[in-house]
């Protein structure tokens, strides 16, 4: 409540009350605020009428087409979409689907080094390393494998896949304006 009245624009978003529970484990409740106040600025999931979050899973779908074309088919062939397995990674920061331990906690420290659009390279990385096990799953498999995924992955082979990612600033931007002027147009039919 004290984030929705400190940052009105966004509010409460799916998520926050997760993020400070995994915070509150390690910091006082000031600090979790703060912490709160510095994730949301810095990662564009958290942003007014979900917008950023919106375009952050648009953004991802595209990656994994680009990079991943055979998994990215199969998952169209299951009916998957990055909002079906990615809304809990961008909303928890990746605290849902990993153990809350040290693993999540490495994670959100790498990544508050990153750029804000490391959390697609995590997202990728999960992905790439778990490639091999989706493709042979159907879509009940896929979706638990990757709700659970975090739990057997080693946090130090997902950061190290992660950071061998390249993703162009000039694809980054080309991707933002697409789903900008998609959602112009969607809003002005």
């Amino acid at each position: 409540e004290a984030f929705a009245v400190y940052s009105p624009d966004v509010g409460y978003l799916l998520g926050m009350a997760y993020l400070v529970a995994v915070m509150l484990l390690v910091l006082d409740e000031e600090h979790a605020f703060w912490m709160l106040i510095s994730l949301a600025q810095k990662f564009p999931v958290f942003c007014s009428e979900m917008v950023c979050f919106r375009k952050s899973l648009y953004i991802l779908d595209d990656l994994v087409e680009r990079s991943m074309p055979a998994l990215h088919s199969h998952f169209q062939q299951q009916g998957i979409g990055s909002a079906l397995y990615a809304s809990e990674w961008f909303s928890t920061l990746f605290a849902y689907s990993f153990p809350i331990d040290k693993k999540v906690f490495f994670l959100w420290d790498v990544m508050m080094w990153e750029p804000p659009e490391y959390l697609l390279n995590v997202s990728l990385a999960v992905l790439k390393l778990s490639q091999d096990e989706l493709m042979k799953l159907s879509f009940e498999g896929i979706i638990k494998t990757l709700k659970e995924r975090g739990e057997s992955l080693s946090v130090t082979a997902v950061i190290k896949k992660a950071d061998s990612l390249v993703i162009m600033p000039s694809l980054l931007h080309k991707l933002q304006a697409t789903f900008l002027e998609k959602e112009r147009v969607g809003a002005n039919p």
